[in-house]
């Protein structure tokens, strides 16, 4: 994701901070803390998953964005094209 070219570096990162921070809380459910919890796991894992939740959406809506403008910008280059050409026309 970090090189792709949908995305940018900016969107990457957060991702593998909360990955790692979705790593950090997953003892919570494993070995000895399985039935008692851990405490900052218990803190981290649902803060995380929210943060998870908000990635993904901008995650999905970033590429739609970057569409819309291309598209608009395409638009505005082949205006200035039959622009000219208009004007060439005219001399």
């Amino acid at each position: 994701m970090l090189h792709s070219s949908p995305f940018e570096a900016w969107l990457g990162w957060p991702g593998i901070i909360i990955g790692l921070f979705i790593v950090i809380g997953s003892p919570e459910f494993v070995d000895r803390f399985e039935e008692q919890g851990w405490k900052l796991a218990g803190t981290i894992v649902p803060i995380t998953y929210i943060a998870r939740s908000l990635w993904l959406i901008l995650r999905g809506l970033v590429p739609l964005l970057r569409v819309s403008t291309s598209v608009s910008a395409g638009q505005l280059r082949e205006h200035r094209e039959f622009e000219r050409v208009r004007r060439v026309g005219r001399a």
